[in-house]
């Protein structure tokens, strides 16, 4: 787990925590924003545990969730899942469809702040191996 993953999802859910402390000026395209800032936060801390080794980077988030129980309980990647899918709606605007509520907002926050913790928390500790010797070098 990087500093630097930890710091951008805590500064998303930070500001979105910001946008609910006032939420007097939350109209429906600011929610979606809110949704928006949500939905990365989510896929940051995905990528960060699924693609700690590299492997997968350029995967579609698809694929990503789908990959996700390999690295966590069941649970947490079926709630990962559904709350992505539900970000993930709220974030496109379709003229046709009604806005989130900011009470909609408020509990996708906190479903973010519990799960991206959750799986920040259960990337392994990539620990330096020791440096050992080659065959050839130490006996040559």
């Amino acid at each position: 787990m990087s500093d630097v993953t930890d710091r951008k999802v805590l500064d998303r859910l930070d500001h979105v925590s910001r946008m609910l402390a006032d939420d007097r000026g939350l109209d429906g395209t600011r929610v979606r924003c809110g949704a928006w800032l949500l939905r990365t936060t989510l896929e940051r801390a995905v990528v960060t545990l699924v693609c700690a080794d590299d492997e997968g980077a350029t995967k579609s988030m698809h694929a990503l969730l789908l990959r996700l129980p390999k690295h966590v309980g069941d649970d947490v990647a079926a709630d990962t899942a559904q709350l992505w899918h539900a970000l993930r709606r709220a974030a496109h605007h379709h003229d046709y469809e009604i806005a989130p509520t900011v009470d909609e907002l408020r509990g996708w926050h906190e479903d973010t702040r519990w799960l991206s913790s959750a799986l920040l928390a259960a990337q392994p500790t990539l620990l330096p191996l020791p440096r050992v010797e080659s065959a050839s070098r130490r006996h040559g």
